[in-house]
């Protein structure tokens, strides 16, 4: 970039993306799999709450069973290295607590991307909502080098989702000097404080207590000591 971008100042590169609200009417720049389902591509029904809204989107359906593993993805090639922040709108539905669904950033080769095992993503953010009830999603991660590609998007790994629909993707600079936390961890000694919300494992499975490592709260890592 012309200007070196900061915290206070980051620079949008959405541009980057293509076709990131699916505004042409099609899914075009996308690369949609799934092992198993009803429905994949474009639709243009129109969902939305106050948080965010999907009009025009990409979507991987099934029709009252769960997709399996599943992507919707796109590679930017040639970013530069730096600490960037992934958004989009999405509805990560079933008719019971979701799991297993992220928004997610992974450098490298994606050629074989679909035979990654969870240990293999570094940057994700799981993903639920409520059947028509789509949320705003975000992900901080660092790109380590600007000579690697980058494939972005949601996916689903073993879960329990029949829908996964995904509109309004934005993406954000922040340089190579951020003091963003591109792990997105949040370190936590007291694990009462996080009672009260639903609680993941790295898997995307639902556990009921935090557990020492990792854990998924309210979409974001923390970690318990």
């Amino acid at each position: 970039p012309a200007v070196d971008p900061t915290d206070d100042d980051p620079l949008t590169f959405t541009d980057w993306i293509v076709n990131p609200a699916y505004d042409d009417g099609t899914a075009n720049g996308w690369i949609l799999t799934s092992e198993n389902r009803t429905n994949m591509g474009y639709q243009n029904n129109n969902v939305y709450t106050d948080e965010a809204t999907l009009d025009q989107f990409a979507e991987v359906w099934g029709n009252g069973f769960a997709l399996g593993d599943s992507f919707i993805r796109q590679t930017i090639l040639y970013l530069p290295e730096g600490t960037y922040k992934l958004e989009a709108d999405a509805i990560a539905a079933h008719d019971v607590e979701t799991t297993g669904m992220y928004l997610f950033a992974y450098e490298g080769d994606a050629t074989n991307i679909s035979e990654l095992t969870m240990d293999d993503f570094k940057n994700v953010s799981s993903m639920s909502t409520k059947a028509n009830m789509p949320k705003h999603f975000a992900l901080i991660f660092k790109k380590e080098s600007a000579d690697t590609d980058l494939t972005i998007g949601a996916m689903t790994k073993e879960t329990n989702s029949n829908w996964l629909a995904v509109d309004n993707f934005a993406l954000t600079y922040y340089g190579k000097n951020s003091h963003l936390d591109p792990s997105g961890i949040i370190e936590v000694n007291n694990a009462e404080v996080l009672r009260s919300n639903v609680i993941f494992n790295l898997a995307g499975q639902r556990i009921n207590s935090l557990q020492k490592g990792i854990n998924i709260v309210g979409g974001k890592k923390v970690f318990v000591k």
